[in-house]
């Protein structure tokens, strides 16, 4: 049976992007880093980073760069590792602590560092939502023969951020289907249907898929 990573955001993680940030918690005001007002009231979240040196599991703050604080060590500047994300391979930024559900990003050939939506087989759909720096959005399907843009940023951007009218015209243009929007109930039905296309032209790549974490 084919299983599906679909990963939704979370409240804490829409209210970041959104600018709307929530009250204050215990591990921001322990954050030793200063920052701009606006900055300080970013969350401070639980990661895991690999780099090609480095495997660290501890607590960052967004809000410019990817500063980490190791884990079991004390919340002071010296004991802050700064990374620069262009040498992250792989991180995963949990909910709450390292038992709960997390978003994944890997590293992609377009060299950016891009978050998991959905994987099975071979294939994949990803966007890069860490917005660190001049963010626009991108959205691509990764499968074994391609990696494809599945809209441009000035679609994106003519439908207020609502994928769903440009997840269906990807669709039709790219598997010369007669489908509708009443035909997905969800977002996530389009994503699985693209999957199950790319995995269907490609047997090969058909595994049991990877168990979703959110």
């Amino acid at each position: 049976m084919i299983k599906y990573q679909i990963i939704a955001l979370t409240t804490t993680a829409l209210l970041s992007v959104a600018g709307c940030f929530p009250k204050i918690t215990p591990m921001m005001k322990m954050w030793p880093i200063a920052y701009y007002p606006t900055r300080w009231q970013v969350p401070v979240e639980t990661v895991f980073v690999v780099t090609k040196r480095d495997t660290v599991e501890g607590y960052t703050k967004l809000a410019g760069g990817l500063p980490v604080i190791p884990r079991g060590v004390t919340w002071e500047l010296k004991n802050v590792k700064y990374f620069d994300i262009e040498s992250v391979r792989y991180m995963r930024l949990y909910d709450y602590d390292f038992n709960s559900l997390f978003f994944e990003f890997r590293r992609l050939s377009y060299g950016h560092l891009y978050r998991s939506l959905a994987e099975d087989g071979k294939a994949g759909i990803y966007d890069n939502y860490l917005g660190l720096g001049e963010w626009k959005n991108r959205s691509l399907l990764v499968a074994p023969k391609d990696t494809i843009q599945l809209f441009s940023w000035f679609a994106f951007m003519s439908h207020f951020g609502n994928k769903r009218p440009l997840l269906l015209k990807f669709i039709k243009r790219r598997y010369h289907v007669k489908v509708r929007n009443k035909n997905f109930k969800t977002k996530q039905d389009m994503i699985r249907y693209i999957l199950d296309k790319e995995n269907a032209s490609t047997p090969a790549s058909r595994s049991s898929g990877k168990l979703a974490q959110r």
